[in-house]
């Protein structure tokens, strides 16, 4: 675990999301932001931090932020609170995931209605100018018609 550093950390949290359990004792090149890197993307129940370069400050806001682990008494680092925090916050995650979808869909909705809505414009204003191009040609044609 010596070389395990905040890159690896990311690939970590990028390539194993349903990790719940991870030992990176040691690990010197984890930093408080290589332990935001993987806590934010797993689903970790205990994770042991013992000999990184990790704050306590930041151990203690990850602890906050999960809501379903404590910080252990036996070594630096988290373990599962109960079960049952962790599925309600897991839940609560997962709804505030589906409003971000659902707000970016709406968005996706909005910005594709504003381009029919000018597309419709368009089309309109090209009928409009066609319909006085024709317009005037027969006023055009009425007063050749007419000076005969």
């Amino acid at each position: 675990c010596v070389r395990i550093t905040n890159n690896s950390a990311s690939a970590i949290g990028l390539g194993c999301t349903e990790l719940t359990t991870l030992g990176l004792e040691g690990a010197l090149g984890i930093t408080d932001a290589g332990l935001g890197m993987v806590c934010n993307r797993t689903k970790l129940d205990l994770l042991n931090i013992t000999g990184c370069s990790v704050s306590r400050k930041s151990l203690v806001a990850v602890v906050l932020t999960l809501g379903y682990v404590r910080e252990s008494s036996s070594f630096f680092g988290f373990v599962i609170r109960d079960s049952d925090a962790k599925v309600a916050a897991l839940n609560v995650e997962e709804m505030s995931n589906t409003r971000e979808e659902q707000n970016q869909a709406a968005h996706a909705i909005q910005v594709g209605w504003k381009g029919v809505r000018h597309s419709i414009h368009v089309m309109q204003s090209i009928r409009e100018r066609q319909e006085q191009n024709a317009a005037m040609r027969i006023q055009a044609c009425v007063l050749n018609c007419k000076s005969r």
